[in-house]
């Protein structure tokens, strides 16, 4: 089931817009919450086409460059493990799709549970 609710959190995914490439779920396993991050502050360029939901990210001025759309990705750990990497991540922010936001302390982290926004400790920050 695809959440759309701003309430609640997946990882560090805050879901905005529907994302059916991925099931809510996916990303709040713990291997997918440093790629989360990762997509925010890596030091890649990147040209998006938002008419095609697509973009390519590259870290240097020369190869390698990724081709990356909501559901698949060029770069080697996508490729590997057939999840979100940092590439799709970031494709899904700038496209509205979801936003990273800061993860609550692990007292209210429970791995694979649909869990609404604590109040008091959440700290929420958008990031442009």
């Amino acid at each position: 089931m695809q959440a759309t609710s701003n309430d609640i959190i997946f990882g560090r995914c805050r879901i905005i817009l529907p994302w059916p490439d991925w099931e809510s779920s996916t990303h709040d396993e713990e291997s997918q919450i440093p790629r989360q991050g990762r997509a925010m502050t890596y030091p890649f360029s990147f040209i998006i086409n938002k008419n095609a939901k697509t973009a390519r990210f590259s870290s240097t001025s020369e190869l390698p460059y990724y081709d990356t759309t909501l559901s698949v990705c060029d770069c080697f750990d996508f490729q590997e493990r057939g999840l979100p990497c940092k590439h799709i991540y970031r494709l899904a922010v700038e496209l509205g799709v979801i936003e990273i936001v800061n993860r609550a302390s692990k007292e209210f982290s429970i791995k694979g549970s649909k869990r609404q926004r604590p109040q008091k400790i959440w700290i929420v920050t958008q990031i442009s």
